[in-house]
């Protein structure tokens, strides 16, 4: 058995060490990576000054401008409407039946917002104060909504977009207003449910109004 006096213990030990953290002058005896070099993570970050875009990704960037979420917000100009009440129509195409929601401003114009029939139900109940000893979908949101300290300040029927219409919600919670974006439908069963005000861009109820004095079939469903 062999026994290493304490000095070529220590020396053993430092020699061991210089091998494992690097040779003399800092340089590490770990391989390198063959062919890598600092400036190559501007391949995977991208330079500092970009190219400008091609004319194709241009184009794109172009047509992406034009969506709904990335336009500059516009002035609504909204008015106020009231619900008139939920009809029941046979379309004139397969004779399928149809439900829409009569809605009226102020000056007297009308648009049709067409809806599926559970929401033409519950928009029908509210209407006419129909109450189950369970709530309802609407009923149960509007419950969650208020439970969670908030208040159904308005919506607004905002666009009007290949025949679609489109709503916000706005919630209210002491100086906090938030938007969410929902059905028509569920808007207005909302609405109704919290006594709030219900409102349609200038744009939209001139243009839905227009529709319906020149055509017998009104807007598509949503």
């Amino acid at each position: 058995m062999n026994e290493d006096r304490p000095g070529d213990q220590n020396q053993n030990r430092d020699e061991d060490m210089q091998r494992r953290e690097g040779a003399p002058g800092g340089e590490s005896t770990e391989p390198e990576m063959e062919g890598f070099q600092p400036t190559d993570l501007s391949r995977l970050f991208g330079a500092e000054s970009s190219p400008p875009p091609t004319e194709s990704e241009a184009a794109w960037l172009s047509e992406r401008a034009t969506e709904r979420e990335n336009v500059t917000p516009r002035k609504l100009y909204e008015k106020e409407v009231k619900v008139m009440a939920v009809y029941e129509q046979q379309t004139a195409f397969n004779g399928a039946r149809a439900f829409f929601v009569q809605l009226r401003d102020n000056a007297g114009r009308e648009i049709k917002v067409y809806v599926g029939l559970p929401e033409a139900t519950s928009i029908s109940m509210a209407t006419e104060g129909i109450n189950f000893r369970r709530p309802l979908t609407h009923d149960l949101t509007k419950m969650i909504i208020e439970r969670m300290g908030w208040k159904i300040e308005r919506i607004t029927i905002d666009d009007l977009y290949n025949e679609t219409f489109y709503a916000k919600l706005s919630l209210v919670k002491g100086n906090e207003v938030v938007d969410i974006d929902c059905r028509p439908s569920d808007a207005i069963a909302l609405a109704l449910r919290s006594k709030a005000p219900i409102y349609v861009a200038e744009e939209v109820l001139a243009a839905a109004s227009r529709d319906e004095t020149s055509s017998e079939e009104g807007d598509a469903p949503e």
